[in-house]
């Protein structure tokens, strides 16, 4: 079943905002990560 052209922008857009978010997270992730490894260490 081939999807519309507005689907597939729709879809793109989606997926778009899922890789940023994503991101977003993991950049968190690593600053929060990284202040407790250099707290614990020192």
């Amino acid at each position: 079943m081939p999807m519309g052209q507005k689907d597939k922008k729709a879809y793109e857009k989606i997926m778009d905002t899922a890789i940023s978010m994503e991101y977003v997270f993991a950049r968190i992730y690593l600053v929060f990560y990284v202040r407790l490894t250099v707290t614990t260490c020192v």
